[in-house]
């Protein structure tokens, strides 16, 4: 394998930007978490509603709790973390993935 080699969704954990790294998670982490909140009082009236109240509610959960973990990645960057956010990540991406889809359908049914 190439080490030369260039990753798209490589992520950065140099000593320079270790902690704006850090920062970032957290901050990402509690604008989901106030939001994640919202959906918790949210209280839906349809079963379609039902659906995408639980569907978000869990999207939002995983991405805080991927934002806490890239928080404590960037500081301290322990291997066995570095594998679960490299696959964290492509969990991340199917579920906005699933989640837009879903929406996109959401929008089309009401819609028509």
């Amino acid at each position: 394998m190439n080490k030369n080699k260039k990753h798209i969704l490589h992520l950065s954990k140099g000593p320079e930007n270790k902690f704006i790294v850090a920062l970032f998670c957290l901050l990402v982490c509690g604008v989901v978490a106030a939001i994640a909140r919202a959906l918790f009082l949210w209280e839906p009236l349809t079963q379609t509603e039902t659906a995408l109240r639980i569907v978000s509610i869990a999207t939002f959960i995983a991405l805080a709790l991927l934002s806490i973990l890239g928080s404590i990645w960037a500081l301290l960057s322990p291997p066995w973390l570095d594998r679960l956010m490299r696959q964290g990540l492509r969990v991340m991406l199917l579920l906005f993935s699933c989640l837009i889809v879903l929406l996109a359908c959401l929008f089309a049914f009401f819609k028509w």
